[in-house]
């Protein structure tokens, strides 16, 4: 509780909300630069165990996700969009390879409705800057109406 006082302040609900979009967009930031540079992990098919929960310096933990498992989500679609193959983009000046990033289908914060991981290739889709900006956006909205009515 104490930590959830000290991270809120004098600050107004729009302020707080703000500020944890913005924290999780510069932690997706970072994870999609790890991902450019990890050498993909091939893993089984069979569900695979949960990961514990780990401090990331915010006021909660999170479920930890792996970059080697999220590029193995881009080889196997070959470095195109999944959610239309016909999306043009550019290329990646680290991988050299269509410039996609790997997003969650199922968000990882929901990983403790579910007993097996989330974090796997089949969860993990590939996309497109404008498919990843428009969902983005709405999702805000979403999150700040929500948040008015709470």
């Amino acid at each position: 509780m104490n930590k959830i006082v000290s991270f809120i302040g004098n600050r107004s609900l729009d302020d707080v909300i703000d500020d944890l979009l913005y924290k999780e967009f510069i932690d997706d930031i970072k994870f999609q630069a790890d991902i450019s540079v990890a050498k993909p992990r091939t893993i089984s098919n069979e569900p695979q165990k949960r990961k514990e929960k780990v401090e990331n310096g915010s006021i909660e933990s999170v479920w930890p996700r792996d970059p080697g498992v999220a590029k193995e989500s881009l080889v196997r679609a070959n470095f195109l969009c999944e959610i239309n193959s016909s999306h043009s983009t550019f290329k990646s000046n680290v991988t050299k390879e269509n410039y996609v990033e790997a997003h969650h289908l199922i968000p990882m914060h929901s990983q403790v409705d579910f007993i097996h991981s989330l974090d796997v290739p089949g969860n993990i889709v590939p996309s497109v800057l404008i498919v990843i900006g428009r969902f983005i956006t709405r999702l805000i909205r979403i999150k700040k109406i929500v948040a008015k009515i709470i």
